[in-house]
């Protein structure tokens, strides 16, 4: 698995994971601004070729907040999630950041074991 920044070209892959693994998912245009906002970091997890998921945090040094965790359906129970979360939070920490926020819905079980 390589797990490294998004860019623009990994849209498409992205929002098709997006669709296939939220409810409701993001339009393409929320995805396109979030990966062209200059306070937004967003990793792509590569899987056998493939876009296995996504995270994308928004920051504002020296706290960020992770706005979305999305994993293929397909590629679940894997340790994709856990992957994009350990490689995004460590890029960021060598970049000074030292709180990540996260807010869920209390029926979100799977978030809320984060």
């Amino acid at each position: 698995m390589i797990v490294r920044q998004a860019q623009a070209g990994d849209l498409l892959a992205m929002l098709a994971v997006e669709r296939e693994g939220m409810s409701p998912p993001w339009s393409a245009g929320q995805l396109e601004s979030e990966l062209c906002h200059p306070a937004s970091r967003v990793f792509i997890a590569e899987l056998d070729g493939s876009c296995a998921g996504y995270i994308a945090f928004r920051v504002s040094f020296p706290e960020a907040e992770m706005l979305r965790l999305v994993v293929s359906p397909v590629q679940r129970h894997k340790g994709v999630g856990g992957n994009l979360m350990r490689s995004g939070l460590h890029t960021l920490a060598e970049s000074g950041l030292t709180v990540c926020f996260l807010e869920v819905r209390q029926s979100n079980e799977v978030a809320r074991a984060l």
